[in-house]
């Protein structure tokens, strides 16, 4: 029964293509090629500030580039908490509706439903309504979206059907991803680099990214055909930080070059694979679906790095981070250095230091 209500499909039309001035182009958008619709999470923004990056230049710039490359449809998902007292973060959030996109509910204060308990987390998603429903009525917006920060939708059958049902009672769609290459991870790292205006860490952190985003994308291509056995469209999950605000124009360059054309999420959720109830969470549909059927998932992306980054702490307790051949096969290859610290490396050591550290072929 789940397989062939993950099976269905829904027609898909041809759609026209609309250029970064918002004019309509000659020719249509053919049905064939990936199709992705794009969301981004923690809006206003998340992460560090540095410098004349803020969360409202964070928003402004990923409005400019998705409007560059004819993106008409994007889900914000906003912590209202970020809101409090800023106004500039406030305008920042009008431009996003002003420029045709939407938003969605992601908590108040983007709490873990594993971690807060069921009570005070459907408490917390009741906090930003009052937000989310007035920024949806100024955009004309109809339908009421809702991600759970980190992709948890609770530790236990209770706890996953207390969300569903609740979801349900207040109209909301659960908006559940395929693509992430957790994009978060890079946020800390980034700043770190530019803070310290180390040119050759922020050039490696933008490769990786750009490789983890393209692992991603053909990844999810194979596993569409995999787990559902026809192509479907994609959800992709970024977070409204500096680096992903620098790095989008080169991210949907890249796709733009692979035939990617974008879709909305109301056209992705139109597929029951986002919509079916499963029993894990924290990762995409594919991984959901994979284990709900009983079927291995397929193997995650895992680009080979020449150099990789990993974090040491110095005893000032400044992050830097180490250069080396790959250890891991992992689209992100930072590593966790002590339980204690939380993964986010830095910008790396004197250049003394990481020559001494790097092997051969590692620039």
């Amino acid at each position: 029964m789940l397989l062939a209500l993950l099976l269905a499909r829904p027609e898909v039309t041809a759609q026209t293509v609309v250029t970064p001035r918002g004019t309509p182009a000659a020719k249509t958008q053919p049905s064939g090629g990936t199709r992705l619709a794009i969301t981004v999470d923690d809006l206003p923004g998340t992460g560090p500030e540095a410098g004349t990056f803020t969360y409202a230049t964070i928003v402004t710039d990923l409005i400019r580039v998705l409007r560059a490359h004819g993106v008409r449809h994007a889900v914000g998902f906003v912590i209202g908490s970020i809101l409090e007292g800023r106004p500039d973060r406030q305008a920042a959030l009008d431009a996003w509706l002003q420029a045709g996109f939407e938003v969605g509910n992601h908590t108040y204060k983007h709490l873990s439903l594993a971690t807060a308990g069921g009570s005070a987390y459907l408490a917390d998603i009741d906090a930003n309504r009052p937000l989310i429903e007035s920024l949806e009525k100024r955009a004309g917006q109809r339908v009421h979206y809702f991600r759970p920060p980190f992709l948890d939708e609770g530790p236990t059958e209770a706890d996953r059907r207390a969300l569903a049902d609740y979801l349900t009672a207040h109209d909301y769609q659960m908006a559940r991803v395929s693509m992430d290459f957790a994009d978060w991870r890079y946020a800390y790292p980034y700043v770190r680099c530019l803070n310290h205006g180390d040119q050759h860490g922020l050039a490696l952190l933008q490769r990786q990214y750009l490789a983890g985003a393209s692992a991603a994308l053909a990844w999810s291509t194979v596993a569409a055909q995999q787990v559902v056995g026809h192509p479907i469209t994609q959800v992709l999950l970024v977070h409204a930080t500096i680096i992903t605000s620098q790095m989008l124009d080169a991210l949907l360059t890249a796709f733009d070059n692979a035939g990617v054309h974008y879709a909305s999420l109301a056209e992705a959720l139109s597929y029951d694979i986002y919509t079916a109830k499963y029993d894990v969470s924290g990762t995409t549909v594919f991984v959901q679906a994979s284990h709900k059927l009983g079927h291995p998932y397929p193997s995650p992306p895992r680009p080979r790095w020449r150099c990789s980054i990993t974090s040491a702490e110095t005893e000032t307790g400044q992050w830097l981070p180490v250069l080396g051949h790959a250890s891991e096969e992992l689209p992100f290859p930072l590593t966790r250095p002590s339980a204690a610290r939380p993964i986010e490396g830095t910008c790396r050591p004197r250049a003394a230091q990481t020559r001494a550290a790097a092997p051969p072929g590692c620039s």
